[in-house]
């Protein structure tokens, strides 16, 4: 009779438990399977060999897959999580003419957001890219965060955002209408709410100011911007520890003061200061009632508009309980562009603008607060022309065209 071997039975007993405990810790993995589809209007553009990519909202990792003959791209072995999902493409302008009748290069945008994916689940999901040509005027920059390191001697007095001219020919301001869409709150804290109105066919703004002129009185010459600070006045000068900026240089600035006073309202001379030596936008539309002023909010998504006439139509805020606060309707296929900048990555209920405009959104960072800390959000350089003149990024993906910048860099892309 063979003798039994103890030492080798406990060894190998001890390798099995140990190879059943790791088996138990592993991680529950899951698949993400995107499939790629085309809006009516872009049907027939090949689906294959395109960039998926799917973004962790709770550590902000990143994963790209291309996608396959068929236009699905496979996502394996991803931690269970929640997800936004994106993609784009780029069609030069003799593909793009057979689409829009325009010779001049289109990126079809799709996003998914705020995806969850359970232990162990294949989630299967579709993206149907869709979009319009870019803009000949771009927002370029929006810095809206605030003066930092300062004792909050500056808080948003400082704020700007800039218009770019991203053309080969030169562009009007005059008569162009900027909005800054509501809600006001943008996914920063848990009591946030989101506004849940449809965003189809109109946006909804809580401010809205007017470039002044007749008609051709404010040219941009190509590869030109022009800033709109809300204050044109020399921070630096005032505050030279802050990271802040000198908006002397501004072409236009704000003042409600007047405008809110012969509507019988009140202003605030803290906020609101006038440059007589900076034209000022004209005052069309502001939800606050008294002590009011031009600011944007801090997380702000702003459209810039062609309209023939000031916007009248108004809702009411569903979500406020506590008093009274309306929006202005934008018709949608007025804007001629726009950028959704909210608090977070995780912030994608809040959005403001349709994916037409905007398939994705910016942040200044992924988590906590940003105000106050001198951050801008920027548009990317496409390329730089043997002349010197920037093209910036429009691919109408605020995710992919915008970037952070510290400190704010107005008319940085200037032609010299």
């Amino acid at each position: 009779m063979r003798k039994f071997n103890f030492t080798f039975a406990l060894i190998a007993l001890g390798s099995l438990l140990a190879f059943s405990a790791c088996e138990k810790q592993a991680p529950e993995l899951s698949i993400i399977q995107v499939t790629l589809k085309a809006s009516a209007a872009f049907n027939g553009v090949t689906l294959s060999n395109i960039p998926v990519e799917i973004t962790n909202t709770v550590d902000n990792t990143k994963k790209v897959v291309l996608t396959n003959p068929a236009g699905v791209a496979k996502f394996e072995d991803i931690a269970p999580s929640t997800y936004n999902i994106s993609s784009s493409l780029e069609l030069s302008p003799e593909i793009a003419f057979n689409y829009t009748g325009f010779n001049k290069a289109v990126t079809i945008n799709a996003t998914l957001s705020s995806i969850t994916v359970l232990p162990l689940q294949t989630s299967v999901q579709t993206l149907t890219l869709d979009g319009k040509a870019g803009g000949d005027l771009v927002i370029k920059e929006v810095y809206s965060l605030g003066a930092a390191n300062d004792g909050y001697a500056i808080m948003f007095k400082d704020q700007f955002f800039e218009i770019y001219n991203n053309s080969d020919e030169v562009q009007y301001l005059d008569k162009l209408y900027v909005a800054f869409l509501g809600p006001t709150k943008a996914g920063q804290n848990a009591n946030d709410v989101v506004l849940g109105l449809p965003l189809t066919s109109v946006v909804y703004a809580s401010k809205i100011l007017q470039f002044p002129g007749t008609g051709t009185q404010y040219p941009i010459q190509p590869g030109m911007g022009a800033v709109v600070a809300i204050n044109a006045i020399n921070y630096k000068e005032l505050k030279p520890l802050a990271v802040t900026v000198d908006n002397t240089k501004a072409k236009f600035d704000t003042y409600a003061i007047t405008w809110l006073q012969s509507l019988g309202r009140t202003g605030s001379t803290f906020f609101d200061v006038d440059n007589p030596d900076v034209p000022t936008m004209n005052c069309i539309f502001l939800n606050i009632q008294n002590n009011g002023f031009f600011n944007m909010d801090d997380y702000a998504s702003i459209a810039l508009v062609r309209l023939s006439a000031n916007p009248t139509e108004t809702i009411q805020d569903p979500t406020v309980t506590t008093s009274q606060i309306f929006y202005t309707k934008i018709p949608v296929t007025a804007i001629i562009d726009g950028v959704d900048i909210l608090a977070k990555s995780s912030s994608a209920a809040f959005k403001r603008l349709p994916a037409n405009i905007d398939s994705g959104f910016s942040y200044a960072q992924a988590n906590g607060s940003a105000n106050y800390t001198g951050k801008s959000l920027r548009r990317k350089i496409s390329k730089t022309l043997p002349t010197g003149r920037v093209v910036v990024m429009d691919t109408n993906n605020s995710t992919v065209d915008l970037e952070v910048v510290t400190p704010p860099t107005p008319y940085s892309y200037d032609k010299k």
